[in-house]
């Protein structure tokens, strides 16, 4: 293995990234992070809507896509589903494979690149949650508050994309580029 500054560039192809760089604990740390904000984020009741004066239900994201499937709105439902439950959960899932898994550096490239991709989705949900609470603020029927559930899982968003980057910059020092 050769060294260049902190940094052991391994001749091996196939290597860790937490071999690579031992002392960096942030990035497994803001990976745990997000995870923990993600699954609570999708669990919690993220907006409360409000009918008239009396009726008063909280909607957390299951519960959101259980509704629209029920509805009818099965293309929507697919949609949430994927980019708000099972890609953010895959993408954390495979950096903390990534960061602790011998990968060559060829498919650790590729496998980052596209991760940086399309997580730029994962705000899409919450883009859709803001726009619905602006638009049911205008009816005089109905109103929507935002609830824990919605920052926990747009705070999991942001923290996953500087995760995604930490381990993008820690997989190219180890690869020399």
């Amino acid at each position: 293995a050769a060294r260049r500054g902190n940094i052991r560039i391994m001749s091996d192809d196939r290597t860790s990234l937490h071999r690579a760089h031992p002392h960096r604990w942030d990035v497994p740390g803001t990976l745990i992070l997000s995870l923990g904000l993600l699954i609570a984020g999708q669990v919690l009741p993220f907006m409360e809507m409000q009918k008239l004066i009396f009726f008063k239900d909280g909607y957390s994201l299951p519960r959101s896509i259980w509704a629209m499937w029920t509805n009818g709105d099965y293309f929507l439902a697919v949609v949430i589903f994927l980019f708000s439950m099972v890609f953010p959960f895959s993408k954390l899932v495979l950096l903390l494979a990534i960061w602790f898994a011998p990968f060559d550096a060829a498919m650790r490239d590729r496998t980052l690149h596209w991760l940086a991709a399309v997580g730029k989705w994962s705000m899409l949900d919450v883009f859709v949650v803001a726009v619905l609470l602006v638009l049911t603020q205008a009816s005089a029927m109905v109103s929507a508050t935002p609830r824990v559930g919605l920052y926990l899982f747009a705070g999991a968003i942001l923290l996953s994309m500087v995760a995604t980057m930490m381990v993008s910059h820690a997989a190219k020092a180890t690869d020399g580029e």
